[in-house]
């Protein structure tokens, strides 16, 4: 942002005025305006946040100089707003539908919807016991290995909606390991039958180390019990990268390969397919509905006036908090057990 324009030297001068008064009497007080934003099936509280009608004038007009609205635009577009590592941040395009699908180029498009549907008939090949082991037995467990986004995200949206689970997938245990130590696969695979344990290699590189140690180990493992490492690759593991040829190299097969793109950053990585664990879960309809609502979230982000912009107003207040009040810590505090992993 600007740090030397009119408005951010008005933020400046307000929260010099701001501090003045405690945080007991600004919330005794409340704020002069409106503090509720409504979308998407979310509400926005900021009441109990320290700035008047005066701040947020001046914060919307800092957003306005900062040229906001072409910086979204350039974000939806796959323009280059990474410029440590020049690239775009399309995540964006992952939950793109049909009706607005020109909002991103039209070969990301094309692309994303390619592995959308590789991601459904995956899934629905070990649902329904199409995909089988070396022995012809259908699986009844996957081993997703990931770490950092690769692990995060579909972990986390698996536990806060365990509730909305389909039917169909009872009968396939998903457990995630990250750790690179042994304690969480070890006890782990003690408890599996290789004949029915399916490995998922997730990495976007395809070289973490920590992925493919236990990929290894797995694979050895898969060895002992099957007959042949090559059994488990052929049979027993699919891998999920934007670096298909790493892929090709560890002897995945291509019709278990499932692919994302480096322009999707880890922590939006559930969108993509990534996301394999929540269509075997919830099944692909499910997965779809997670997509429609982060899209709508998107078109409001992309649509909605700055001053009623859950996610704008949202940034704003960052922006006031940190860099003109000198709050240097950030709180999320779910109220929700579903919620434990944010």
């Amino acid at each position: 942002m600007p740090n030397h324009s009119d408005a951010w030297e008005r933020c400046a001068a307000l929260a010099r005025e701001i501090h003045s008064t405690s945080i007991k009497e600004q919330l005794k007080q409340g704020p002069d305006i409106a503090t509720t934003i409504q979308d998407s099936g979310l509400t926005l509280d900021y009441k109990k946040q320290f700035f008047n009608e005066s701040v947020m004038n001046a914060l919307l007009d800092l957003a306005r100089d900062s040229n906001l609205a072409q910086k979204k635009k350039d974000l939806f577009s796959g323009a280059i707003v990474n410029p440590t590592e020049e690239r775009p941040a399309l995540h964006t395009a992952l939950r793109t539908s049909r009706k607005n699908h020109n909002l991103v180029p039209d070969e990301v498009y094309a692309a994303v919807q390619h592995e959308l549907d590789k991601v459904e008939q995956m899934s629905d090949a070990i649902l329904n016991g199409e995909l089988k082991g070396a022995s012809g037995k259908a699986f009844t467990d996957l081993v997703y290995l990931g770490v950092g986004g690769s692990n995060l995200g579909p972990e986390f949206v698996l536990s806060a909606l365990h509730e909305y689970k389909t039917d169909e997938s009872n009968h396939l245990r998903i457990h995630f390991v990250s750790a690179m130590d042994g304690l969480q696969l070890m006890p782990l695979l003690e408890s599996l039958d290789a004949e029915t344990t399916l490995m998922a290699v997730c990495s976007k590189s395809f070289g973490t180390k920590d992925t493919l140690l236990n990929a290894n180990t797995l694979l050895a493992w898969f060895a002992k019990h099957l007959g042949s490492t090559e059994k488990g690759l052929q049979h027993h593991t699919l891998g999920v990268s934007a670096n298909p040829v790493r892929m090709d190299d560890f002897g995945i097969p291509r019709d278990k390969q499932l692919l994302l793109w480096d322009w999707v950053g880890g922590r939006y990585s559930l969108w993509s397919a990534i996301g394999l664990p929540i269509a075997l879960r919830f099944g692909m309809a499910g997965f779809r509905e997670l997509l429609a609502g982060a899209e709508s979230m998107d078109t409001h982000f992309l649509e909605a006036p700055d001053a009623q912009n859950i996610a704008t107003v949202l940034g704003l207040l960052a922006v006031w908090n940190t860099s003109f009040l000198g709050i240097g810590t950030k709180l999320v505090l779910p109220y929700d057990s579903r919620l434990k992993q944010l």
